[in-house]
């Protein structure tokens, strides 16, 4: 039986793989794929960066323009037809990518690389322009412009008229000139594709990774243009996320959150950076998918994620600039960790190392090679140029017999298991990645060896303690003695200036001689094994609770090296970027402090760190609140469904919007006596407090005596034991009350949980504590907050007790709540616990309480008419078809008046109190009934304007009143915090209920808004 060999270009490979062949023949170019969309949706905001959006529209006129000024800056440039780009990661990039491929010049991106490596690519590159910002400017060789026109891209004046002559689209026409980091140091390998291989990579990864253009939003940055531009071409929202961000795991946060970003591509380092920290991972877990890219996949890597994010769809990118996309697919807790499937459009040979020409058998290991429509291309300008690589091979065919074919050398060790997916086992040659970049350390050490306090050095590839590849140079000096960290800062700041960031040794280790195998030549296994990361634990230092002995241990740690003191700079021993992520990381786990990487860079030194860091306050714990059982008297007590009406009433949080405005429906509804728990403290007399806020509400003219011969006001502090009450005052009070309405809680949308705990969850411990006594019914508020977020999600009443909660705590966490909404849910925990001991309880689950009620007075302050000012005065509007939920506060006040009648029977114990949604067609009419017309954008380009508009401090509507400029404020902060989709409430979850609240829920609205007017 013949051996099954491993190219996708064989029968076995179709028969497990069947694929359609790609037809380059139908293909059309990257720019006209965008300008067809353009056309289809030209209002919609599409391209979002920090400093604002653009619509398809915009985006596309100022293609139009920038596309017309290269033409005219490349005037008289014979057979130069490359423009070199080095623009920061912004809407900048994207247009003049655009407008290069327009006028039918090839872009090239660049990078600020040290002056001798850029002298160098200036060259060998046929550029007849350069589109670049000022500041980078210095980075541009002094002789860049010598016959190239440059243009500063923010200093261009728009036109009114293009007068060009675009050239007629050619997909075969190279679109891209790509500097790889193929080479490691010196000049990156130069690559030539054409917009062919571009729009096939395009369509086949849309294909498996659907774009959703009403729900996904795909942040970009490290893969930039490549990213970006299939999303553009499908109508799907891109964000282009600034450089500082993705080297800061909380700024990356933050861009994630503030954007609604839920598509992603990154490399594995910086994932594995983010997974050390609290708020990179409560960001990852926002995501739909999560594509890995540029180097290989640990399964230690995936292990840790797989841990903490188990509903984001995390896939496996394998890809080179030569050739475009090459393989995909998912990662799987259970599986190996392979790149999945071959494209359609490429071939994969895995051949042996040392004869290309010869096919190894599947599950064998060989060197990959790979070809198929989308290889680059000979360079046009420079035959010969940019080939290293490149090969004809003659390889076995499908028919039989052989075929001669080109292919790219990759340099990467792999092997097809049999079921056809394709795995990656390392390097075949010296080349090692580094950072998602390969490095030649051969290149690298003949740099150090340049410095002239260096007589020899030698540059090994090693591996840290956590798994991740380093790079160790090891070096003598004439003298043979060591010269410790005054020489490894020098050497480093040496190599820094003639070689790329990537390819900067991790480790500079001075030894007093090379070891020596027995030909002369340098024994490197053993010199590398000297530099290896002692494992040891690092010496004794402060005690673990001191905060400068946990900096100097995080220190080491981030480092791997045990060796660190408290004066040394983070920089001068091997710290990089990734490393910085890496500490920030370590550092929140060991302290409970948000550490930006900036603060790195500001206080280098564990010593200065450490100072800096005594001024933060540690995250609160979460402690386990537990609540005693029932007494075996009050038990006894219980008759459940046949209570009296309760005489004396406990209302907690009773001076809040919704607390004094029940206290006035039971004044109107019952003769009960009301004690109305008011919050300790704050030097005013509770009566006085109690008085005011029941004057704010308005309702029965009750007052003076009359008033307080029916209502009783009880300072409390429901984060302190006991409500804050003597032992004697509270059993007292527990003997008093037949019934309580539980309303309190501290309302601090920006606040943690930690921070919300103690009232929210522990003082609905004590007031069950206190109605556990004697079996007093209490009646819980609670909120569609305590479900996950999610603009299709529905809960039913049937959602109730402790083990169905608990099923969806993992969901809430990882859904994007917040500390409020987590709190919320720690007190409901609470409240099916005491349920279960046998307690009469009623939850009532709101959704957002209308600050306007008809007749009961109104403050406005709610999230919802707090949201529809500001997009009143902001003039903007979410597109999309959502939807709001909400119940009018007097409603809702009547509604549990009323369920003080209702049998509490354990079969029914909850109740959903909402009006019908109001859906985002009907708050627009709503809006347009106050003559506001504003502008539909997307989600990311909603969140940029809002935020925009909060920081000049300043509508563009005649709504922009200073109640408006507030609304967006607090709109602004609360999308900074938790993203636009929870933070204008269009992800919050649908109460589905037996009976909805009657009433015309656009009217309600229209009334509350126009309330809030006046």
């Amino acid at each position: 039986m013949s051996p099954i060999l491993s190219s996708t270009a064989l029968d076995w490979y179709q028969r497990v793989r069947p694929s359609r062949a790609a037809n380059t023949a139908s293909l059309e170019c990257i720019h006209l794929e965008f300008e067809s969309q353009a056309e289809r949706t030209p209002q919609r905001a599409i391209l979002v960066d920090e400093n604002g959006y653009l619509t398809y529209a915009a985006l596309r006129s100022a293609i139009e323009f920038r596309a017309a000024s290269l033409l005219q800056h490349c005037q008289g440039s014979q057979g130069r037809d490359a423009v070199g780009v080095l623009l920061e990661n912004d809407t900048e990039k994207i247009v003049t990518y655009f407008a290069c491929l327009k006028a039918g010049l090839a872009y090239v991106p660049l990078e600020p690389y040290p002056g001798p490596v850029m002298e160098q690519i200036f060259a060998r590159a046929p550029f007849g322009a350069i589109a670049a910002s000022r500041k980078f400017a210095p980075a541009l060789p002094v002789s860049h412009g010598k016959g190239t026109a440059t243009l500063w891209c923010e200093e261009e004046e728009p036109r009114e008229e293009i007068h060009s002559n675009f050239p007629t689209p050619d997909p075969l026409r190279a679109a891209h000139l790509a500097f790889t980091s193929g080479s490691g140091a010196g000049i990156p390998r130069m690559v030539e594709t054409d917009h062919a291989g571009s729009v096939l990579s395009h369509g086949w990864r849309s294909r498996l990774w659907p774009y959703d253009p009403a729900e996904d939003v795909v942040g970009c940055n490290i893969f930039g243009i490549w990213d970006a531009v299939p999303a553009l071409c499908r109508n799907t929202p891109v964000v282009l996320i600034g450089d500082g961000a993705m080297r800061d795991p909380f700024a990356l946060a933050s861009a994630i959150a503030r954007f609604g970003i839920t598509r992603i591509m990154m490399t594995p380092t910086l994932l594995d950076a983010c997974l050390d920290c609290a708020e990179g991972i409560e960001a990852l877990r926002r995501l739909r998918l999560l594509v890995l890219c540029g180097e290989a996949v640990t399964p230690v890597l995936m292990d840790r994620a797989w841990e903490v994010l188990p509903r984001v769809r995390i896939v496996n990118l394998y890809s080179t600039a030569e050739c475009h996309d090459i393989a995909a697919g998912e990662l799987r807790p259970g599986k190996a960790v392979t790149c999945g499937i071959v494209a359609d459009f490429a071939e994969v040979h895995i051949c042996n190392p040392d004869r290309p020409h010869r096919l190894v058998e599947v599950g064998s290991a060989g060197r990959v090679l790979v070809g198929g429509s989308a290889l680059a291309r000979v360079p046009g300008h420079a035959p010969g140029a940019g080939l290293e690589g490149f090969l004809e091979v003659e390889l076995p065919a499908a028919a039989g017999g052989r075929r001669r074919t080109r292919v790219f050398d990759t340099g990467d060790l792999g092997r097809f298991h049999p079921g056809g997916e394709l795995e990656i086992l390392g390097r075949c040659d010296s080349g090692v990645k580094i950072r998602g970049s390969w490095v030649d350390p051969a290149v690298v050490e003949g740099v150090v060896a340049r410095h002239p306090k260096v007589r020899q050095a030698c540059v090994t590839a090693g591996t840290g303690q956590r798994g991740q590849a380093e790079l160790v140079a090891f070096v003598t000096t004439p003298r043979g003695d060591l010269e410790g960290e005054d020489l490894a800062a020098e050497l480093r700041s040496f190599a820094a200036s003639r070689l790329p960031a990537r390819s900067l040794p991790d480790r500079f280790i001075s030894v007093a001689r090379f070891p020596l195998l027995p030909s002369g030549k340098i024994d490197r296994r053993r010199l590398r094994a000297s530099g290896q990361r002692s494992s040891a634990p690092a010496e004794a230092g402060p005690p673990p609770d001191d905060l400068r002995g946990q900096v100097l241990s995080s220190f080491r740690e981030a480092l791997d090296d045990a060796t660190v003191g408290m004066g040394d700079d983070f920089h001068a021993r091997g710290g990089h970027s990734l490393r910085a992520i890496r500490l920030c990381g370590i550092l929140h786990h060991r302290t409970g402090r948000c550490v930006p990487v900036r603060d790195i860079y500001l206080h280098p030194t564990p010593s200065s760190l450490s100072r800096h860091l005594q001024k933060r306050r540690a995250l609160h714990l979460r402690p386990d609140w537990r609540l005693p059982e029932l007494g075996a008297a009050a038990a006894a007590a219980i008759v459940r469904g046949h209570r009296t009406p309760p005489r004396t009433i406990l209302v907690t949080g009773a001076t809040g919007f919704l607390g004094r405005s029940l206290v006035h429906a039971l004044l109107r509804e019952t003769s009960a006596h009301i004690v109305a728990a008011v919050r300790a403290g704050g030097g005013r007399n509770p009566r006085r407090r109690l008085r005011d806020a029941l004057d704010r509400c308005g309702g029965p003219n009750v007052s003076g005596r009359d008033l307080f011969r029916r209502v009783e006001a009880i300072p409390i502090d429901l984060a302190k034991e006991l409500m804050g009450l003597n032992p004697a005052a509270f059993a007292s009070l527990g003997r008093e009350v037949d019934a309580i309405f539980h309303l309190a809680a501290d309302l601090d949308l920006f606040a943690s949980y930690g921070d919300l705990e103690p009232v929210n969850v522990g003082g609905t411990r004590e007031v069950l504590r206190l109605a556990l006594e004697r079996g007093t019914p209490v009646h819980c508020v609670s909120s569609s907050a305590v479900f996950p977020l999610g603009r299709q999600a529905r809960w039913p009443e049937e959602t109730f007790g402790v083990e169905a909660m608990k099923s969806l705590a993992a969901d809430l966490e990882t859904s994007g709540a917040d500390g409020y909404s987590l709190s919320k849910f720690g007190a409901e925990l609470l409240v099916w616990s005491a349920f279960e001991r046998g307690l009469p309880v009623s939850v009532v689950r709101v959704p957002h309480i209308l600050g306007h009620s008809e007749g009961g007075g109104s403050d406005g302050r709610d999230r919802l008419t707090a949201a529809a000012r500001a997009f009143a005065a902001a003039g903007v509007f979410p597109e999309g078809d959502w939807a709001w939920q909400f119940a009018p506060v007097n409603v809702l006040c009547r509604e549990l008046v009323r369920g003080l009648e209702a049998d509490l029977t354990p079969d029914r114990p909850v109740r959903h109190l909402a009006l019908q949604t109001l859906r985002a067609a009907e708050i627009l009419s709503v809006l347009r009934a106050f003559g506001i017309e504003p502008d539909l954008l997307s989600l990311p380009a909603l969140a940029s304007a809002m935020v925009a508009a909060a920081r000049t401090g300043a509508g563009r509507t005649a709504a922009a009143t200073d109640q408006g400029n507030q609304a967006i404020c607090a709109t602004a902060q609360l999308i900074h915090q938790y993203g636009p989709l929870a933070a204008l409430n269009l992800s919050d979850p649908r109460l589905v209920t037996r009976r909805s609240i009657p009433g015309d829920a656009a009217a309600i609205f229209r009334d509350a808004l126009g309330q809030s007017y006046r």
